[in-house]
């Protein structure tokens, strides 16, 4: 085995990886060969019920003291490339409301909280290997919300695979790249310590960063939570939203046997036990992936450990993800909220849905380029006053699963959803102009043929052909 890990020492060393990623690798490759996946069994835990966290809804609106914003710093998760919705190219570049993507969404947040509080907020940016140019690219013409010594952006490390047969190092002679897979969004807290962007931020008196993901829309700098973070002196501080039936699969919150808070995601439950896992009434909160974070203590934990480990994850894969017969691998990842586990006295908030808005498939973004949904001037996404009180919408996975696939078959004529509380499509249906949903309403297509509607109010029906 240590010739085994020698071996990854010398891949990553040619790869020209920071040491301190490399050493960290290996403490976790330690543990895998040992046989630790990083599972989290349910005897070692109790759950957190619903009601028992407070509510951002509770607190009284507060605005941010010009010394607290001058402190604060927000960095948007910018990694992914989308490719489950058949994407090649960034996801941040994808349209959200008429020309503006998400990328050019968080650019006018950013732009409004500068110009409305007269504070030099930075943003940055974690990209990937692949997201990296096209965005730094983008943000060149972008100077207007640059902050004087600090970039737009960083680069998260990736790991090499590793074969779950016998612990070697995957190789894939034809594709380099499928050898190596990123490190997971758990790796903000290395690359911020490796990139030295954390030591530039401290030396110039920042002290809090807003983490989230770039294409959850509603995860805003809100001044109430920067306050109630502040104020409290909390180290951590993660946002988590009532588990519904559809967050079940995502990681969930609970508690370890010392009564602090953990996070569990899904690859850390063991198999016997995911009926457990994914009980919404047992495990109430699903993380948002929002955090508050105080980069001192962040330092301080990087000082007194000489890393920053958070709980393993080892995601088994396969080495192509889309041949089955290629090698099984172990994915050595960690998840960013994890660290809630890492800081004495972390903790976490209920907030709103109006705050959690990611776009995981073309179901979200649909609702996102109805009328449904508004920018306003603040670049704040929100729903109309009008909107019905709650939406389900449902697209053929066979038709809709690709962001292609949803232009060519809505394109600019997007159906009216501000009425609409149900959208279920089955088959290959595509929509043109004013066509009106309103109440529930499915929509039908047993034929071979695609069924083309236009012109049209649906409302609490059934269309079939």
């Amino acid at each position: 085995m240590n010739e085994l890990r020698e071996k990854f020492q010398q891949k990553m060393m040619k790869a020209k990886i920071d040491q301190r990623v490399i050493d960290l690798f290996l403490t976790y490759y330690d543990k895998l060969t040992a046989g630790d996946y990083g599972i989290i069994l349910e005897k070692d835990i109790t759950s957190v019920s619903y009601g028992s966290l407070p509510r951002l809804a509770d607190l009284t609106p507060r605005s941010a003291t010009p010394e607290l914003l001058k402190k604060t710093v927000v960095i948007k998760l910018n990694g992914g490339l989308g490719t489950s919705m058949g994407l090649t190219g960034p996801k941040s570049f994808l349209p959200v409301k008429g020309d503006k993507r998400f990328i050019d969404i968080v650019i006018d947040q950013i732009e409004y909280l500068q110009k409305s509080t007269n504070e030099a907020i930075p943003l940055l940016l974690m990209n990937s290997a692949v997201t990296d140019d096209s965005t730094s690219e983008l943000m060149k013409s972008n100077q207007h919300i640059a902050v004087e010594g600090l970039p737009f952006s960083f680069v998260h490390n990736s790991h090499p695979k590793v074969v779950a047969k016998d612990f070697s190092p995957a190789t894939h002679p034809d594709y380099r790249s499928a050898e190596w897979n990123p490190a997971g969004h758990g790796d903000i807290y290395t690359a911020l310590l490796t990139t030295g962007i954390l030591d530039t931020l401290l030396e110039k008196g920042y002290e809090y960063a807003f983490i989230s993901n770039i294409d959850n829309l509603g995860a805003t700098l809100d001044t109430t939570l920067l306050t109630y973070f502040a104020e409290r002196n909390t180290p951590f501080l993660m946002e988590v939203v009532q588990r519904r039936e559809m967050d079940k699969k995502g990681g969930h919150i609970a508690r370890d046997k010392k009564g602090n808070l953990i996070l569990r995601e899904r690859a850390q439950a063991s198999e016997n036990e995911i009926e457990l896992f994914e009980s919404t009434e047992n495990y109430a909160y699903f993380n948002s992936n929002s955090i508050w974070i105080n980069l001192k203590q962040l330092k301080k934990i990087a000082d007194e450990k000489g890393q920053i480990e958070l709980p393993l994850i080892a995601n088994r894969k396969h080495l192509t993800p889309t041949d089955k017969m290629s090698p099984e691998v172990f994915q050595i990842e960690t998840a960013m909220g994890s660290a809630i586990s890492l800081f004495a006295g972390a903790e976490a908030i209920e907030i709103e849905q109006n705050r959690f808005r990611p776009v995981k498939k073309n179901n979200d973004l649909l609702l996102l380029w109805s009328d449904r949904y508004e920018l306003n001037e603040k670049g704040e996404l929100q729903e109309v006053i009008d909107a019905t009180p709650s939406i389900n919408v449902q697209l053929d996975d066979r038709f809709f699963a690709t962001y292609p696939d949803l232009e060519e078959r809505v394109g600019t004529s997007v159906p009216s959803l501000k009425d609409c509380s149900t959208l279920i499509v089955q088959g290959d249906i595509a929509f043109g102009d004013r066509v009106e949903v309103t109440g529930d309403v499915v929509i039908r297509n047993t034929r071979s043929s695609q069924f083309f509607i236009e012109n049209m109010r649906l409302k609490n029906q059934t269309l079939s052909q």
